[in-house]
């Protein structure tokens, strides 16, 4: 009798732990979270640039926005006018936002 109820209870918290695996595995890939974005903004380039760091360009309305992103902070690095620059979204999105950083620092692009 006991020896089934251990193994049942092994089995149980076997699956409870597989499941929370799983979820933690979905979230890490960012799986599932295009429905709770709410559509008002696009994040339409991003580079890492260490563990906890890294810059995105999002989009919101008619404004790009070049966000600098930390575990601690969000800050707004630079905003232009959408379709300021033309992405290439056959490239790799890293390489398209190193080019795009360029054309900003060249003084290609206005700032708002």
């Amino acid at each position: 009798m006991t020896g089934h109820l251990l193994q049942t209870t092994l089995g149980l918290l076997f699956v409870v732990g597989l499941l929370l695996a799983l979820v933690w595995l979905l979230k890490r890939m960012g799986i599932g979270n295009q429905q709770r974005r709410g559509g008002f903004y696009k994040v339409l380039a991003t580079s890492a640039l260490g563990p906890r760091e890294k810059i995105v360009l999002v989009e919101i309305g008619d404004t790009w926005l070049v966000l600098g992103m930390t575990s601690n902070s969000i800050n707004t690095l630079h905003s232009m006018p959408a379709g300021s620059i033309a992405l290439d979204e056959v490239q790799n999105p890293a390489v398209n936002f190193a080019k795009m950083l360029e054309r900003v620092k060249a003084g290609k692009v206005k700032s708002s």
